[in-house]
């Protein structure tokens, strides 16, 4: 039985007087206590709860394993609800308790702790101070792991996998997401990567690119915040130079992903199909810059076209409906492609861009050299410029390999009736080797960087005549 006391002082003149209260409070108690197991531990496996997860973790950094290493785990049971409409609530119970029964067995022979942080989802928690001791722990424990989602397959007739994923991390690395949205997001990058009931083992101690990827491909297959979107042009300079037409180029800019750059913005929208969309986007402020300006300042600007964008149903009805909306020529847009784009499908490739050429738009192909194609396909695409990608630019006037082939290239594109621009140059000798051999466009560092929509209107605006002697 367990009482509560509570005694009271009473005085007067003479005396002090005692009341004391006597109250039977097991009942209480023992119902406090149920309401504590049932918030910290799981009634269907026993595991600890999401809650005690939390509370770990913040209990642990007020300790000195605050500036130590996080050994982690999450496994997850692939298709559940499928499962639990075939397999029934019962049978799936009992999987849920065996995963549970095995956690138990990890938990007590590494020291670890085993949480149930949703319906079919498992964490692995521990901590070390020695970096190569969690990684050494890490193994340990996926090995372990790996061995549960095997016994688990062949258990079940071949019908349940689960998905599993693991890595080191530390406190200072959680930044705003908890510890189990980042397992989340990296169960789902694992899922996306073709590792449905697998180990996906994290090699780095900095899993947040990773995750931070993952997160970002589920915000792009939902839309794409076009707040984190601009636009920057480089103008390219003719023989004179004289700017004579510009290249757009997107920029990103999303304080929710630090450790991410365009590449991997890219790279995301391209697996989504976000790409579409922003090309889109790209397009239609190209489109609202080029309005702002004069018709007589206006110059051509060429927009980077994925292959996503190339095949798009809708793209060239987008094309003639935004430069109608604008009030745009089409001569004032061009379209780059890179070599290796073209080079997937030469034929099919044609024929999509000889209907935007049909719309009065031009076409480039940017880096070339680079890729795998060669000018004997090169001439039965509709295009009108050829780019020399910038690494054979980078050392023409130093070697014997560059040089003959970049003359080569404009011998030949010059037979074809094709202009040739120079991108990524840098350097005053360079300049001088392109302008003798005849180059009619260059683009790089050396006369422009990259720079601000309304900076661009100001040198354009102020300057209309400018150039570099």
């Amino acid at each position: 039985m367990i009482i509560d006391v509570n005694l009271s002082e009473f005085k007067d003149s003479d005396s002090r007087y005692y009341l004391g209260v006597i109250r039977d409070v097991t009942e209480k108690r023992e119902m406090e206590e149920k309401l504590h197991q049932a918030a910290m531990f799981d009634a269907l496996t026993g595991l600890r709860t999401r809650l005690s997860l939390s509370l770990e973790l913040d209990k642990v950094s007020h300790t000195e394993l605050k500036n130590g290493f996080i050994l982690t785990a999450m496994l997850d049971v692939d298709d559940f609800q499928t499962l639990n409409t075939v397999l029934g609530f019962k049978v799936c119970d009992e999987l849920l308790k065996t995963i549970a029964s095995k956690l138990r067995h990890i938990q007590n022979t590494y020291s670890h702790k085993a949480y149930r942080v949703s319906a079919d989802r498992f964490v692995v928690l521990g901590f070390s101070t020695d970096k190569d001791e969690a990684f050494q722990d890490k193994e340990i424990l996926l090995d372990e792991l790996e061995q549960l989602t095997v016994d688990m397959y062949r258990a079940h007739a071949f019908t349940v996998s689960i998905t599993c994923v693991g890595y080191v991390t530390t406190l200072s690395e959680q930044e705003d997401n908890t510890l189990t949205q980042q397992l989340e997001l990296s169960l789902k990058s694992a899922r996306s990567q073709g590792k449905k009931g697998q180990v996906a083992r994290a090699s780095q101690l900095d899993n947040n690119v990773g995750l931070q990827i993952a997160s970002l491909k589920l915000d792009l297959a939902s839309n794409i915040d076009e707040n984190t979107l601009y636009i920057v042009l480089q103008p390219k300079v003719n023989k004179l130079n004289k700017i004579s037409s510009f290249e757009a180029l997107l920029r990103w800019q999303d304080t929710r992903y630090p450790k991410l750059n365009l590449g991997h913005y890219i790279a995301a929208a391209e697996e989504t199909g976000a790409i579409i969309q922003v090309g889109y986007f790209v397009i239609e402020q190209t489109c609202a810059f080029l309005a702002d300006l004069h018709p007589a300042y206006r110059k051509r600007i060429f927009i980077n076209l994925s292959i996503r964008q190339l095949f798009d149903a809708n793209f060239t009805s987008f094309l003639a409906s935004i430069c109608a909306k604008h009030n745009i020529d089409h001569q004032y847009l061009g379209f780059e492609l890179t070599e290796s784009m073209v080079a997937d499908d030469i034929v099919l490739v044609s024929k999509q861009l000889q209907k935007i050429c049909d719309l009065g738009f031009e076409i480039a192909i940017d880096d070339f050299g680079t890729g795998q194609s060669n000018l004997r396909y090169i001439h039965k695409l509709p295009i009108s410029q050829l780019k020399i990608d910038k690494s054979f630019i980078d050392d023409i006037t130093d070697t014997t390999v560059s040089a003959p082939l970049v003359d080569s290239v404009y011998q030949i594109a010059k037979a074809m009736n094709l202009t040739v621009v120079a991108e990524g140059v840098e350097k005053l000798e360079q300049v001088d080797y392109l302008r003798k051999l005849g180059v009619e466009e260059i683009q790089g560092f050396y006369f422009y960087k990259p720079m601000p929509v309304e900076q661009c209107k100001e040198l354009i605006l102020e300057n209309s005549h400018y150039s570099r002697n």
